[in-house]
């Protein structure tokens, strides 16, 4: 009896531990002496960012380290939100002869974005109103990295060639149909065309005319603030063509 009652107070103390040092941990994840750069809140300075559960509970100097059970020192690092990476071209697959758009030489986006502070990437037109809901299923559903579009106004995406100049497949009213039915996913609506194969102020003024339906029929006021109409990419003239970009806001 006198043993299973000292068994008992052992217990009590272990007991009583465990709890104070559990109480004595705060934050799972404690990142110290880094650059904090967060423009949305106006910071920009060395703070210590500390996270429980996954989400950051506590952003100030300072906070002890004793708090925390993982602790990292960022001493000559930038600590950011996620990155956003607004061009990148993520539409794989396995179709042969099908470049940016269910083709080989695009890429899964988790294979480079986590290790580089990108957290959203923006694929930048490889899907077209045709062929969408397949790069949903099979890029954005599927990928930990959050995924949003730039929606190929040509039906069939970024195939490469000719078929990204083909104005019978650029449908304005359909694009405008599959935007609406997306509207936490597509952001804007692209379209490249190479400088070999535009055709004068002609093929511009029907790429803009077909833009400016995609907006009026999601309900988006046409302006020269949202219809950006220009090359988005710096050097575009070195690779050879014109990408035309208007954004949904």
């Amino acid at each position: 009896m006198k043993r299973t009652k000292q068994n008992f107070n052992v217990f009590i103390v272990i007991f009583l531990l465990c709890t104070l040092v559990t109480n004595a941990q705060q934050f799972d994840l404690l990142i110290k002496n880094g650059h904090v750069i967060d423009a949305k809140n106006g910071l920009d300075k060395m703070m210590d960012v500390a996270i429980k559960d996954g989400k950051i509970v506590k952003v100030e100097t300072g906070i002890p380290v004793n708090g925390a059970m993982t602790v990292i020192d960022a001493k000559g690092l930038y600590v950011t939100p996620g990155l956003i990476d607004i061009h990148t071209h993520n539409f794989y697959g396995t179709q042969p002869d099908s470049y940016l758009s269910d083709g080989f030489s695009a890429l899964p986006p988790d294979g480079f974005t986590f290790e580089h502070g990108v957290t959203t990437v923006v694929d930048a037109g490889g899907a077209g109103w045709r062929n969408f809901r397949l790069f949903k299923e099979q890029v954005i559903d599927r990928s930990k990295t959050r995924v949003l579009a730039f929606l190929n106004i040509v039906g069939s995406g970024m195939k490469g060639g000719a078929i990204e100049q083909n104005i019978a497949d650029m449908d304005g009213r359909l694009t405008a149909i599959v935007a609406k039915r997306y509207p936490d996913l597509v952001v804007g609506v692209v379209q490249v065309v190479v400088k070999h194969m535009l055709s004068g102020e002609q093929l511009i003024a029907a790429i803009f005319k077909l833009i400016t339906r995609v907006f009026k029929t999601v309900g988006v006021v046409t302006t020269g603030i949202n219809i950006v109409l220009a090359e988005v990419i710096a050097g575009a003239h070195l690779v050879g063509h014109r990408e035309f970009l208007a954004l949904l806001v």
